[in-house]
């Protein structure tokens, strides 16, 4: 219920949810609470499973068959929202192993990630700039 009430919309600013109050009104303190901190996590991560490692991440970006190696969460956020929000019942069954995902439900989880996003956005900056470097250095040689 804690994601709901800090991603649910005030009186007071219909715009905003109590996160972004909280963070244009610069409050630490309330920044700064783990409960805020998990759900914030929770977002940066997406679909993927908190205890995904960036390498794992790195190469599944690289080489896309990757993908199939990385574990997500049973449940999309809409559901888990509509479970906290008492509007569905929480499935009580309890499953040993994970639903099959397809690759292509796979892949969409795994690409709007903003945790993957980052991590692709700064993969290829590093490589721009190390290959415009690359190419800087290659004009300058006839100089040396």
């Amino acid at each position: 219920k804690t994601s709901v009430l800090l991603n649910a919309e005030t009186d007071v600013f219909p715009t905003m949810s109590v996160m972004d109050a909280a963070f244009h009104c610069r409050h630490l303190g309330f920044l700064s609470h783990p409960a805020l901190q998990s759900v914030v996590t929770r977002s940066w991560f997406g679909e993927l499973k908190e205890s995904t490692s960036a390498y794992t991440i790195l190469l599944a970006l690289l080489c896309p068959p990757f993908l199939l190696t990385i574990r997500f969460h049973h449940k999309t956020a809409e559901e888990r929202v509509l479970e906290e929000l008492g509007d569905v019942e929480p499935s009580t069954e309890v499953a040993d192993s994970p639903p099959k995902l397809s690759f292509r439900r796979r892949a969409f989880a795994f690409y709007s990630s903003p945790f993957v996003k980052f991590v692709a956005d700064c993969t290829a900056h590093l490589a721009f700039c190390m290959l415009f470097s690359v190419y800087i250095l290659g004009a300058f040689e006839d100089y040396f």
